[in-house]
């Protein structure tokens, strides 16, 4: 008898316009309506969320990707910058063989330092094998005095810096009258990378920023040669007597690679200026 009636009633429905029952729907819904209206806004804030999730996610995933080519950019950055700082290094080494026309240039690699924050006496990977001996000029690739060579064995050698006080150059102050004086190294200037104009007399005109180098007398030392610049002028006790503080051009504390200068005294003679 229910599924009867509920037939007839289905065919009552079907048989007349839809639209004359969108009250019964209405009625019906109204009282749902803003239970609705909250379902669908939580929905979507849940959806919201899922996608912003996966967002996040693919975020992360293109920050580390990111990352990773920034470590891989600078790595390759390091290493440029270290080819172009060989690059100029030969290249002042080219120039450097080309003043030194009467020299042979060996190439070496400091290996060894002595204990401290500066260094006054270091150890190179070039010896008697390569044709180097005792007392022979060391410098720089942008010629800068660096010291001299003190022992050498088949594959190593000793070098002496200026700022060792048992290293002692002959040199001259160039600029307007010039002179000579002797530059060596002082126990109490060395930790701060400084050698010292020896005392010379109250004639001398020595001035802030005057450029010293070699002078060429010693036999050891070709003339030429910077050594470094003048930072302070200091008086004796008794005021006749002045020194002067020198700071060397070569980098004593950041050295990598050094050339030392063989054949001076055999093509030329002590005091002879380089061309």
């Amino acid at each position: 008898m229910i599924f009867t009636f509920f037939c007839l009633v289905l065919i009552v429905l079907t048989s007349n316009d839809i639209s004359d029952f969108e009250w019964v729907g209405d009625t019906v819904s109204a009282p749902f309506a803003p239970l609705t209206s909250l379902i669908d806004s939580i929905s979507a804030s849940i959806n919201r969320n899922v996608r912003t999730f996966g967002d996040v996610g693919a975020i992360f995933d293109e920050n580390d990707e990111l990352k990773a080519r920034i470590t891989a950019l600078e790595h390759e950055n390091r290493e440029l910058s270290a080819y172009r700082d060989r690059l100029y290094m030969y290249q002042e080494a080219l120039n450097l063989k080309g003043r030194f026309s009467g020299y042979s240039l060996i190439g070496g690699n400091v290996i060894t330092r002595d204990v401290g924050n500066w260094f006054d006496i270091f150890k190179i990977d070039v010896g008697t094998r390569a044709g180097v001996t005792r007392d022979l000029p060391v410098v720089t690739s942008n010629m800068a005095l660096i010291g001299r060579t003190i022992s050498a064995s088949v594959n190593t050698s000793k070098v002496i810096t200026l700022i060792d006080e048992e290293c002692v150059v002959s040199g001259w102050i160039t600029g307007h009258d010039g002179g000579a004086v002797v530059v060596r190294g002082d126990l109490t200037l060395k930790e701060q990378g400084y050698c010292r104009i020896d005392l010379f007399a109250g004639d001398l005109e020595v001035k802030l920023g005057d450029i010293i180098e070699t002078s060429g007398i010693g036999g050891i030392f070709p003339r030429g040669i910077e050594i470094g610049t003048v930072l302070t002028v200091m008086q004796t006790g008794n005021g006749l007597m002045r020194y002067a503080v020198v700071e060397p051009f070569a980098d004593i504390k950041r050295m990598d690679e050094v050339f030392i200068l063989v054949g001076y005294g055999s093509e030329m003679e002590a005091g002879e200026v380089l061309k």
